[in-house]
């Protein structure tokens, strides 16, 4: 079932609801719930968070999951990916500066 804001609204609490190719969205009470992409890899199935609802909206989740798709179809695992990448501070993104501290 392909997912729209109106349907999200109406979701039962507590059940995972597939929008398609691996992305799901599970609620946990009326208007927060969390973002998942479900994928296969090396023959193992792998399950990523792609944030929290509602403060991820449907269209930046649905790009955050094509950008995921495209890495697995390459055959490089979106979740390592996310790991190795350096933490950064909302306050460092406003200044400009990455850090390199892990």
């Amino acid at each position: 079932m392909r997912l729209t804001n109106l349907k999200i609204k109406n979701l039962p609490i507590g059940k995972r609801v597939h929008d398609g190719r691996g992305l799901y969205l599970t609620l946990s009470s009326p208007g927060r719930g969390k973002w998942t992409f479900r994928y296969m890899l090396n023959k193992k199935a792998k399950e990523m968070g792609l944030g929290k609802y509602p403060e991820v909206s449907l269209a930046e989740t649905r790009k955050r999951h094509f950008a995921s798709l495209l890495k697995v179809a390459d055959g490089i695992d979106p979740f390592e990916m996310e790991k190795k990448a350096p933490i950064v501070s909302g306050e460092e993104i406003d200044r400009g500066v990455e850090s390199t501290e892990c």
